[in-house]
């Protein structure tokens, strides 16, 4: 059967009411479970839980919880505002991309535990700054370094300082 409300709204008044997909008594708030009979989404109420869940085919996937912490991947209790997670040894990363640049920047924690920070545009570059510094550190694709500039004139370019290369 199909439940249609067109241009209305559902109010279910009661704190403690359920609703349920594919599912006859549902044990949380909300809880959408597949043919399979596996969970696929469930939403709750409650001081000591996540508040949302999402599963596929069983394994939680997806974590909103009690503090607003997000984790994808497997982490049942996320502890950074986004945390990001895999239950093996692997590659793990995030990609930044607009219509412009479809393969973006890339930060990428690897299974040797390297973290690797990787512009794939072929114009972009890297650059590290901190606060009332546009450009502190710029790495161009061409693989030239600068400090001090925005345009290293070779491999290793330092302006605005000395380098200093103590004794040991």
């Amino acid at each position: 059967g199909v439940f249609d409300i067109r241009g209305g709204t559902l109010i279910i008044p009661e704190t403690s009411s359920k609703v349920g997909s594919g599912i006859s008594n549902p044990n949380n708030q909300v809880e959408i479970v597949n043919k399979e009979n596996q969970t696929t989404i469930l939403i709750k109420q409650d001081a000591n839980y996540n508040v949302a869940e999402i599963y596929n085919q069983d394994n939680l996937t997806f974590v909103i919880d009690k503090n607003s912490n997000v984790g994808i991947g497997g982490i049942i209790e996320p502890n950074e505002l986004l945390h990001i997670h895999r239950n093996f040894n692997s590659d793990i990363g995030i990609r930044l991309s607009d219509s412009d640049s479809p393969d973006g920047v890339l930060l990428t924690k690897d299974n040797n535990q390297d973290l690797i920070i990787k512009n794939n545009d072929s114009n972009g570059d890297i650059i590290i700054g901190v606060s009332g510094k546009d450009k502190t550190l710029i790495i161009t694709p061409e693989g030239n370094v600068g400090i001090g500039t925005t345009q290293p004139l070779g491999v290793f370019d330092i302006r605005g300082g000395n380098l200093i290369i103590p004794e040991t």
